[in-house]
């Protein structure tokens, strides 16, 4: 059933797009498990652009330093740093 639902709605963005390539019209899925998968979709695709932008950033610093040991350590520093600026941000804002 939510392949069904994923179809309709595919269509209907398709055929959106088709009659309006301004974006002037959107395309709402009243169902749950479509919603749900549709975010589901989008969350994987960022996922997966983070990766490909993590990977080259670990590649140009292991290039630029000229280890991979402090290439990495680097890389670990600036993944750490990460949850720390959202509780520093949710904490002030």
């Amino acid at each position: 059933m939510l392949e069904l639902g994923l179809h309709v709605y595919n269509l209907a963005q398709n055929q959106a797009k088709k009659f309006f390539p301004e974006g002037d019209v959107q395309i709402i899925a009243l169902n749950k498990k479509v919603t749900e998968q549709v975010v589901l979709d989008q969350i994987y695709s960022n996922v997966k652009l983070c990766l490909i932008a993590g990977a080259v950033i670990l590649t140009y610093v292991i290039l630029h330093v000229k280890s991979v040991f402090l290439g990495s350590i680097a890389m670990l520093n600036i993944g750490m740093s990460i949850p720390i600026g959202i509780v520093i941000y949710c904490m002030i804002c």
